[in-house]
C-alpha cells in the first residue's frame, strides 16, 4: 500500500499565473499521447515507462509538459519540473522515501556538453534506481538527439518517443478562440486569421501575442487589424 499522505512538491521555474492545463490544451492530433500521459500513473509505472515528446519548436511541448505536472499534482503526485534552458541539476534532490516523477522540459537545450550531461547522466542513474518515471520534451526524436555521451544517448533510446504534431487550421483557430476568451479578448474570424496568418505555426508566440493584446486592449472591446500589429511590432522588438 502506498502512502500519499507526504507533502506534495512542484518545482518550478514558471509563473503559475498562466494556467496551462489539459482542460486548455487543445488535443488536435495528439489525442493518444495525451491518453498515454494520463494512464500511466507514476506511482503504478515506474522508469521503464519513460517518455519523451518531441517535435519541432513552438508546437505546445511546454504547455502538455506543464499540463502532465498539474495533472497529476491534483492527484497527490509530487512533480519535479525542470527546464533545459535556465537550471543545475545538482541543486535537485531527490528523496528516495517519497515517489515522484521527474519532468524535463526542452531537454534538447541541455545536450552537447559533456559535464551536463554527467549530470542528467547522474539524474537518469537516480530515476532508474528508484524506479522513478521520467517525462520529456525535445525538438527531436531521441535517435536524432545530439549526445555528448553515448551512455547517455543509449538510456534515451529505450524511452517511449511520441511525436507532437502541430495543430491544423481548424484546430489553431479553436486554440486562439479558447486562449482569446481565456484572456477577455473578442476575437472576430477575420482578426483569427490575422494572427494565424502571421504566425501560423509557432505557439509560443501567438500566446505571448495574446498576452501583449490583453494588456492593450479593454476588455469585451473588438481587436482589430491594426492592434495585432501594433502587438506584434512590441513582442519583435
Amino acid at each position: 500500500m502506498i502512502d500519499f499522505k507526504y507533502p506534495r512538491q512542484l518545482l518550478l521555474d514558471l509563473n503559475l499565473g498562466y494556467s496551462q492545463t489539459f482542460e486548455n490544451f487543445i488535443v488536435g492530433g495528439n489525442s493518444t499521447l495525451c491518453s498515454v500521459l494520463k494512464k500511466m500513473h507514476p506511482f503504478e509505472y515506474g522508469y521503464d515507462y519513460s517518455v519523451c515528446c518531441w517535435s519541432p519548436a513552438s508546437s505546445g511541448k511546454s504547455h502538455l509538459m506543464r499540463a502532465y505536472c498539474a495533472y497529476w499534482q491534483e492527484q497527490g503526485v509530487m512533480v519535479n519540473y525542470l527546464s533545459g534552458g535556465n537550471l543545475l541539476l545538482d541543486n535537485l534532490k531527490l528523496d528516495s522515501n517519497q515517489l515522484s516523477v521527474i519532468v524535463f522540459d526542452d531537454i534538447h537545450i541541455y545536450l552537447g556538453d559533456k559535464q551536463k550531461e554527467e549530470e542528467l547522466l547522474y539524474l537518469l542513474i537516480n530515476c532508474y534506481e528508484r524506479d522513478i518515471p521520467f517525462v520529456c520534451s525535445s525538438n527531436s526524436h531521441p535517435s536524432k538527439m545530439s549526445f555528448a555521451l553515448d551512455d547517455l544517448a543509449t538510456r534515451f533510446s529505450a524511452f517511449y518517443s511520441f511525436k507532437l504534431e502541430h495543430l491544423q487550421d481548424m484546430e489553431l483557430h479553436n486554440f486562439i478562440q479558447t486562449e482569446g476568451h481565456r484572456l477577455g479578448l473578442t476575437l472576430g474570424k477575420e482578426q483569427i486569421d490575422i494572427i494565424i496568418d502571421k504566425h501560423p505555426t509557432d505557439m509560443h508566440t501567438i500566446v505571448s501575442l495574446m498576452k501583449e493584446l490583453s494588456q492593450q486592449i479593454n476588455q469585451g472591446e473588438l481587436i482589430t487589424g491594426q492592434d495585432i500589429e501594433r502587438a506584434s511590432a512590441i513582442l519583435c522588438h
